[in-house]
């Protein structure tokens, strides 16, 4: 996941780092295993497309209407000019589609591992070389207990199979690291699921375990302090 300290301050920044090296510069351990023939997002390499929020003149139900193509010069899209616009809910890459709210996958610098994320809220973020939109989603983060092993907060000897915590961390990553879907499950559901937390033996099953993880505390990492169980 990101750095310990990172937050989201794309908002008092005078200068503006390139969303796609800070991408780079996260941490490499932890995370969740997993297998590249796994895509979710499928082969072919679509642009990623908002998803805006709007009104139903019927019902006043929310809808989701597609992002229309831009018309104006690369140049000249700056973030004010895009201020207007209806709320972004959404995003989608070909027949992959995220919302706000929902668990992500990562992708991490470390070879067959994901990291996992609430992805809350879609922004717009300039690349100040190229002068380029960058499409990004403001995450906040869960912690895997690998990411213990080398500080001071040890790693809780109570650490479940995929068990991550939620913490308080956020920070902006480009949508093009979003790696698929994972699905937060309770303690009980998991081993209901999985009985003992073995991972199963079939390439798809397995494929399938390891999106699924287990949150019972949240944690700040700075203090190494964890909440009370969640009920």
């Amino acid at each position: 996941m990101a750095p310990v300290n990172a937050t989201d301050n794309s908002g008092t920044d005078s200068s503006k780092r390139d969303a796609l090296k800070r991408a780079e510069q996260w941490m490499t351990k932890g995370g969740i295993i997993r297998d590249d023939s796994d895509d979710e997002l499928g082969q072919e390499d679509h642009p990623w497309e908002w998803i805006y929020e709007a009104e139903s003149g019927e019902n006043g139900k929310l809808e989701t209407i597609p992002e229309e193509p831009e018309k104006t010069p690369k140049s000249a899209r700056r973030r004010s000019s895009r201020q207007t616009r209806q709320r972004i809910v959404g995003a989608r890459m070909g027949t992959f589609v995220c919302k706000i709210g929902e668990v992500i996958l990562l992708k991490s610098p470390e070879p067959g591992k994901d990291w996992v994320g609430i992805i809350t809220e879609f922004l717009e973020e300039e690349d100040e070389e190229d002068q380029e939109i960058i499409k990004c989603a403001n995450i906040m983060w869960f912690a895997s207990p690998d990411e213990f092993i080398s500080t001071r907060n040890k790693r809780r000897a109570d650490a479940l199979p995929n068990e991550q915590y939620l913490t308080t961390d956020f920070n902006v990553n480009p949508l093009t690291s979003i790696n698929g879907k994972a699905q937060v499950m309770s303690k009980d559901a998991f081993f209901s699921r999985y009985p003992d937390g073995a991972p199963p033996k079939s390439k798809q099953e397995l494929a399938e375990y390891n999106k699924c993880i287990v949150c019972r505390r949240g944690v700040n990492q700075v203090q190494g302090r964890y909440t009370e169980e969640m009920a």
